[in-house]
């Protein structure tokens, strides 16, 4: 049942599901009579002759979905016994669901000095952790709709098309006049159904800051399929505070699941189902890719190279930055009952991206000959590793 609180005439109901005790209804519906600025409240009922029994409640927030929409999994409040969990999806202002919006996963911003911002640059992306009054990126942010301002957590990911984190600051540190590719941030909750388990991550953090980020899994991590790399963690289970969240984590042999609030990339089509968010994002959208399965048969990747100072990253590319047959490519392998996505190898990135590679069953290579070559890297160094 969905509604907004205290007003009846709004309710809508999804069909019953009976003698399921894990129900998926795939069901969508338009809240009536729903003005902006109200709340949402989901409650999941227990369906019997006689009665209907509460078996949990979540309140949505107006301000937790009115400006980009919400999809995520959530833990259900007023269970007896027990943690059920449930999957929802809000539209956004557009009509659209987060997943729809998430096309466009970059944004480009003109800028000149001073930029007036700090970044952190000790792990592989560059991340925006301070904004000044007075830089260009404040006064960006002043006019800029807020689906295009510059967020403290964002990532830089190219500055005046160079790429990687060393090329990234000495372009900052150099160039006058920015044209900054901006990756930015979302903030969603995580359930892992980790049933008394260690969690098995590597951690940064300071004791005294609000955040946690993931440095690496072990190899049997349950959290693989849930978290992911560079996610920065702000609270669990409600607590917060790095150090409390460790301890957290170290309680988890004597915990069912534990919930994560965490910040991470904003997804796109093809950033599933293997975590590819160590890699630099060089197309502009996934437009016209189809959804990935959710059970894929082999989990494969297309590979692809964008050449630096060439028009569109090639010719043979469309504006993207995909080359004009990828998407039906990967559309093909799609139909077919495979997980296909779309990454690009950008030579200064060549470790992580061969790590990222073996997660692969299979990997497309789609770069035409001379490319790699003319963007600044070694082509046998590349085929090497492509055979290993």
């Amino acid at each position: 049942v969905v509604q907004v609180p205290n007003r009846m005439q709004t309710k809508v109901e999804t069909p019953v599901k009976s003698g399921d005790l894990n129900p998926v209804w795939n069901c969508e519906f338009e809240v009536p009579g729903y003005q902006k600025g109200e709340d949402l409240v989901f409650k999941v009922l227990d369906k019997d002759p006689v009665s209907s029994d509460i078996l949990g409640v979540i309140t949505f927030p107006a301000n937790s979905f009115q400006e980009e929409g919400f999809d995520g999994e959530v833990l259900l409040e007023e269970a007896k016994g027990s943690k059920p969990y449930l999957k929802v999806s809000i539209s956004g202002p557009t009509g659209k669901y987060p997943q729809e919006m998430a096309a466009a996963s970059t944004f480009v911003v003109a800028l000149t000095k001073p930029l007036g911002i700090e970044v952190d640059a000790t792990l592989s992306l560059v991340k925006v952790c301070k904004i000044a009054e007075g830089g260009s990126v404040s006064k960006h942010n002043s006019t800029a709709p807020q689906h295009l301002q510059i967020q403290l957590g964002d990532y830089v990911a190219a500055i005046n098309g160079c790429i990687g984190k060393e090329a990234i600051k000495k372009a900052m540190e150099e160039a006058t006049n920015v044209e900054i590719v901006i990756r930015p941030c979302v903030q969603t909750m995580v359930q892992v159904h980790n049933k008394g388990q260690a969690l098995g991550l590597d951690l940064k953090y300071t004791e005294t800051q609000p955040e946690i980020t993931i440095k690496s899994f072990k190899p049997d991590s349950l959290t693989l399929n849930k978290l992911q790399l560079l996610d920065r963690i702000f609270a669990i289970d409600g607590v917060e505070q790095a150090k409390a969240m460790v301890d957290q984590m170290k309680r988890a042999q004597d915990l069912q699941s534990m919930s994560f609030k965490v910040m991470r990339a904003k997804p796109f089509p093809s950033s599933g189902p293997v975590d590819i968010s160590s890699l630099t994002r060089i197309a502009k959208d996934d437009r016209g890719l189809l959804p990935q399965p959710i059970n894929p048969i082999s989990a494969t990747a297309l590979v692809q190279i964008y050449v630096r100072g060439q028009p569109f990253g090639g010719s043979d590319k469309s504006s993207s930055g995909h080359r004009y047959d990828t998407i039906p490519i990967a559309n093909g392998m799609i139909n077919a009952g495979m997980s296909c996505q779309l990454i690009h190898y950008v030579k200064e990135e060549h470790d992580t991206f061969l790590e990222v590679c073996r997660q692969f069953k299979a990997i497309v290579v789609r770069c035409n000959p001379g490319q790699i070559k003319a963007d600044g890297g070694d082509q046998v160094k590349f085929d090497g590793a492509m055979r290993e």
